[in-house]
């Protein structure tokens, strides 16, 4: 999808806009639930 906005970049920004939101959106939601899960799960962290 994002690829295939590069050719209507100038008059649909939407079309790949919104598909790469979606995508920094879900990297970043995989990023936090994954230091979140090394926070509960590292017994080498201590609680401080």
């Amino acid at each position: 999808m994002v690829a295939d906005g590069r050719e209507v970049m100038l008059t649909a920004w939407w079309v790949s806009t919104f598909p790469g939101l979606a995508i920094v959106a879900l990297v970043l939601a995989v990023n936090l639930v994954g230091e979140g899960l090394r926070d509960v799960l590292d017994p080498r962290l201590g609680m401080g």
